[in-house]
């Protein structure tokens, strides 16, 4: 009976249907069994949020000194102020990733003479977070980053906004150097905090030690906000 449907069917429809059949079996999510399960279907924005949510909790649990206003710290039409975050007196502009299928992090939108003085990135897989701390550097650069060792890429049809991916081999070589700390399930929030502090505090001063949160409404109505960069 099979063979009589096939002899009916069309050249293109039979391959067509075993694509779609190989495609299905190709699937694989692998948040499937993650505690982040879901985090993969939230819009760019909403995932940079998180990120920038974990950050700023993270400072306030550790008593780090920080100053969080969502938007009111970037903007994407200055370049001298795209940053999210001040923290131990040092702007820091966070940039979020989730993990793809093919195991990389693709971190978005990152300019040259932003004012910020590094970048953290927060890199989120199914069972683990990983933090990397980045001093600002010339993303023009051709040649490869010394600690890195990949170089980021101008987008198309602009002239300063750069996307820069990770790999486990740059977070290994970054927690080699380190820059870099992964977390999985058996950590705490405390060795998150240390590991903060040992980056941004050094050169705290009493006048850094001002923290600024948004109450829970604004964090809903900043969530949309056109002007949000992950």
């Amino acid at each position: 009976m099979v063979a009589n449907i096939l002899r009916k069917m069309s050249l293109f429809s039979t391959l067509e249907n075993l694509v779609v059949t190989e495609l299905e079996k190709q699937k694989t999510n692998i948040w499937a069994h993650s505690r982040f399960k879901g985090i993969e279907t939230l819009p760019c924005d909403i995932s940079g949020k998180l990120g920038e949510l974990l950050v700023q909790l993270i400072c306030k649990t550790g008593e780090i000194p920080y100053i969080y206003k969502g938007n009111e710290c970037s903007s994407l039409t200055d370049d001298s102020k795209v940053y999210d975050i001040i923290i131990g007196g040092k702007r820091i502009e966070i940039k979020t990733a989730r993990m793809g299928n093919c195991g990389n992090f693709q971190h978005e939108s990152l300019r040259n003479n932003s004012g910020a003085d590094a970048w953290l990135f927060v890199d989120i897989a199914p069972q683990s977070v990983t933090f990397s701390i980045l001093d600002s550097f010339d993303l023009g650069r051709r040649d490869k980053h010394p600690v890195l060792g990949v170089t980021p890429h101008l987008r198309k049809k602009t002239s300063n906004v750069y996307k820069l991916d990770f790999s486990e081999r740059v977070i290994e070589r970054s927690e080699k150097a380190g820059i870099a700390k992964k977390f999985t399930d058996v950590a705490v929030t405390q060795e998150v905090v240390e590991f903060f502090k040992s980056k941004f505090t050094q050169e705290s001063t009493p006048e850094s030690t001002t923290s600024v949160d948004l109450e829970p409404s604004s964090l809903t109505e900043n969530l949309c906000h056109p002007n949000q960069s992950s």
